[in-house]
């Protein structure tokens, strides 16, 4: 039923069209959009639960199939996962194959055409659209243990802004399957409000649509949800917020490593990773049973400086991929001498931050030690008051 759970399959279908080249492959599936121009599938049908549960796709498979492979919410047998565990690609084809597949088979893949970008321009018509400073952000409703405040959803746009960064909120309100609603802790699952200063794309783009917003754009800021999987889809940068799933079940295989233009900001403090740390899982991974906020969420400094950190590592190794390449493989010193200046620059800006700290901390010491000795001076005297009237009542009484 989830999107992003959708997305992570593409790997297996890839991978079933390279055992059976010359098969007619249907796909069955919630969001048919994602398979609609998949080089892979000869046809994208929507998943329909009647169907299922009257049989007829069991029918399907017995008589009009050579081979059917099961999916997540179908009746058939399949092997049982710890999903919270595995990563989601293995999920899928554990239960469509039997086996894992190898790290550099784990990326997922959404095509779209010229008309789906031509229809996403057409909506940003008399808007900014300089896609180099574009950043998405997803301000999703999902499980309590993984929704960002709104608080922190604006103050995340205000920096960006401040930045010279333009930000817009792409997202659903209402989930593409309403039966999700009836799902335990999905009941509230949605949007939030668009944070002040963004450019509200929400409930206005198709899953298509969004996947080439995220293409073009510099990076997405988003939590674990289905919006993250579709900016993994493509070569953009992604910064996801992670509390309930260790976010190594969620990367995926770019050019070489699960790394590539990913950061992951990982919970606060010793709270994290509800799916495996948990001890007390009466009200399962929806709700923290901490706090009604959960205490492991980030601020929103942390999730922006992890963004700048993300592009400017994404800058720095594009411009030293071009170097070397214009250089054939040269090493100019005049390059290395200005990065070593640049690091030794970056180096005495870093100190004097922790000066600064330093001096704001020593100060308050200071101010802390003076106070105590004035307390401590104020006690003797009254103690010395004390002792005083005491005498002076002994001589009178004596």
């Amino acid at each position: 039923m989830g999107l992003g759970d959708t997305v992570c399959a593409t790997p297996v279908v890839r991978k079933i069209r390279d055992m059976y080249p010359d098969r007619v492959l249907e796909v069955y599936s919630y969001y048919p959009e994602v398979f609609v121009y998949n080089p892979y599938v000869t046809h994208s049908r929507l998943f329909e639960e009647a169907l299922e549960l009257n049989g007829h796709y069991t029918e399907i498979r017995k008589h009009e199939h050579d081979r059917w492979f099961s999916t997540f919410f179908s009746t058939e047998n399949k092997p049982v996962i710890d999903h919270a565990t595995n990563s989601i690609m293995d999920v899928c084809s554990l239960i469509a194959l039997n086996t894992r597949l190898a790290d550099c088979e784990k990326w997922p893949e959404i095509y779209y055409t010229a008309k789906e970008k031509q229809s996403l321009l057409k909506k940003l018509d008399n808007k900014p659209k300089d896609f180099s400073k574009t950043v998405v952000i997803h301000p999703s409703k999902t499980w309590a243990s993984r929704t960002w405040p709104f608080e922190q959803w604006q103050a995340l746009t205000d920096l960006l802004i401040h930045e010279g960064f333009e930000v817009i909120a792409a997202g659903k309100s209402d989930p593409v399957l309403e039966r999700r609603r009836t799902l335990p802790g999905e009941e509230n699952m949605g949007m939030q409000v668009c944070p002040k200063g963004a450019i509200n794309l929400i409930d206005q783009l198709s899953i298509l649509e969004t996947v080439c917003l995220c293409s073009l754009s510099l990076g997405v800021i988003t939590v674990d949800t289905g919006l993250m999987h579709l900016a993994l889809s493509t070569d953009t940068n992604v910064v996801g917020i992670f509390t309930v799933i260790d976010p190594k079940y969620r990367q995926v295989f770019r050019h070489g490593s699960f790394d590539y233009k990913f950061a992951a900001v990982v919970p606060q403090g010793e709270c994290r990773y509800c799916s495996v740390n948990r001890k007390d899982m009466r009200h399962g991974l929806h709700a923290c049973v901490v706090a009604k906020v959960p205490t492991c969420m980030p601020g929103a400094g942390t999730v922006f400086s992890t963004f700048q950190n993300l592009i400017a590592w994404d800058h720095n190794h594009l411009t030293q991929r071009s170097f070397m390449e214009n250089q054939n493989v040269t090493v100019n010193p005049d390059v290395v001498c200005q990065q070593a200046l640049q690091a030794q620059l970056e180096s005495y800006r870093a100190r004097e931050a922790y000066d600064v700290v330093l001096k704001k901390y020593s100060d308050t010491v200071d101010m802390l030690v003076q106070t105590v000795n004035l307390m401590k001076n104020r006690i003797i005297e009254l103690e010395n008051q004390i002792k005083e009237s005491e005498a002076k009542k002994a001589q009178k009484a004596a």
